[in-house]
């Protein structure tokens, strides 16, 4: 896979910009906020399919509110204020084998455990935090 040096924000907006229509006609605002900018040596396919599937992912499963993806430590950062990931998701997504079973219309998870497959391949770490009301995902990139 082809590595290049490339800066990170021009990215973001154009996969912010490419998943804008998955919030079209609903009460939920996709923005890209900004921060500072960082150079990473990686396959610029990878990068932008790990950072789009999770916008994506953030737009399908918040039905109101926000998501908003910014730059911030060598790092990306989604923040979505839907309805958070299921059990079963975060336990895959934390290696746990004891995860409960997925049931009925949840989310497969299989978006993110490719994010998370992506993420290895780049040598950079998927952090995944629940929150009250939505969840923060964070791609923290390494030093080039």
């Amino acid at each position: 896979i082809e590595a290049e040096a490339f800066n990170l924000a021009a990215l973001i907006e154009e996969e912010v910009g490419r998943n804008q229509a998955l919030v079209t006609g609903k009460p939920v605002s996709l923005a890209f906020s900004g921060g500072a900018d960082f150079v990473v040596a990686a396959s610029r396919r990878l990068v932008a399919a790990a950072v789009g599937n999770l916008i994506r992912n953030a737009c399908l499963y918040t039905d109101r509110g926000t998501v908003d993806v910014s730059m911030d430590a060598r790092s990306v950062v989604v923040h979505d204020t839907g309805r958070g990931l299921p059990a079963a998701v975060l336990a895959m997504l934390s290696n746990d084998t004891a995860a409960p079973r997925l049931q009925g219309s949840e989310g497969t998870g299989l978006g993110l455990a490719l994010v998370k497959r992506i993420c290895r391949q780049l040598d950079a770490t998927l952090d995944v935090t629940p929150q009250q009301q939505g969840t923060i995902f964070r791609i923290r990139f390494p030093a080039i």
